[in-house]
């Protein structure tokens, strides 16, 4: 864990990545980030690298296997603007974190309402009906 403190005063103290440091970045691109735990010599392909559950071979799998391993484990956080100081920046609270199955049963909420107010009608395509929606929002 590294603590850092950023030009707006608030301490961080968790980093999931790091720059590699063993490549030059392609011209008009920063370097590539890495997860801070991966292993070098899985840094060209990824493909290498040992899955921790082999019978994960989506982001869906690797999620479930998640949310039955780690139920009750924080996972997403958020922190609310709490005011502002003298130079008009924004203070923020403490993080509020939302467990993998709090943000599971989210989801599937947040699909049955789409679902129920047919945000998503169906449509034909490649011998089967599809359901498709886009969701277009701030990355965060």
């Amino acid at each position: 864990m590294v603590d850092k403190t950023k030009g707006d005063g608030v301490v961080r103290n968790t980093q999931y990545a790091v720059w590699r440091d063993d490549k030059e970045p392609e011209k008009g691109y920063s370097r590539e980030l890495v997860h801070k735990d991966l292993d070098r010599k899985y840094w060209e392909d990824l493909s290498l690298r040992p899955r921790h559950n082999p019978k994960c071979l989506t982001f869906l799998d690797y999620f479930e296997d998640n949310v039955a391993t780690k139920a009750n484990l924080p996972w997403l956080g958020t922190r609310e603007v709490t005011g502002k100081d003298d130079k008009g920046k924004n203070i923020f609270g403490d993080y509020k974190w939302l467990t993998w199955s709090k943000v599971q049963t989210n989801a599937q909420l947040l699909a049955q309402s789409m679902k129920a107010l047919d945000f998503a009608p169906s449509t034909e395509g490649d011998g089967r009906s599809w359901n498709f929606i886009g969701i277009w929002s701030k990355n965060r």
